[in-house]
């Protein structure tokens, strides 16, 4: 059976909705706290910054690390260094380690930078490496995005 464009694209809107639904669900306060603390070294340059894993599942985050994405506009303005902007291009993403007090207790992330450009083509179906894709096909969340035109990139890459 082949699906006609009409049917493609349906089906294709659907699953947009569906993700764009799951992706925004509300996250638990000290998860929050973390994103802020993330997205505070990183100024105008995050685009969006994603949450995914055990955290999202209802599991305690004072046992495990709060697993975070954070997709940036461009290597240079993300990265104060030359290097470490060089690094995350050529050997995507950069791992960082960020712990903020929140509620008398401390909450800790390791958070990964890629830019929104880089993570597209390496989640499409031309890639050869599950890294990426890998993380993302289990719930994933919307925790922090710039605006309206970075929210729906950032959903149709997800999808």
């Amino acid at each position: 059976m082949t699906l006609s464009l009409s049917e493609t694209t349906a089906d294709f809107a659907e699953l947009l909705a569906l993700v764009d639904k799951t992706s925004s669900k509300p996250v638990a306060p000290e998860i929050n706290a973390i994103t802020q603390a993330v997205r505070a070294r990183f100024d105008a340059s995050a685009l969006a910054i994603l949450g995914y894993g055990s955290c999202l599942r209802g599991e305690n985050t004072e046992d495990t690390l709060v697993d975070l994405y954070v997709l940036v506009d461009s290597y240079a303005n993300a990265h104060k260094g030359f290097f470490a902007g060089l690094a995350n291009r050529l050997l995507p993403p950069n791992v960082y380690y960020q712990e903020c007090a929140f509620d008398g207790r401390i909450v800790r992330c390791k958070y990964a930078v890629v830019s929104l450009d880089q993570l597209k083509r390496k989640v499409s179906p031309q890639t050869g490496n599950p890294y990426f894709w890998a993380r993302f096909s289990q719930p994933a969340a919307v925790i922090f995005v710039r605006d309206e035109i970075a929210r729906n990139e950032v959903i149709e890459t997800l999808t």
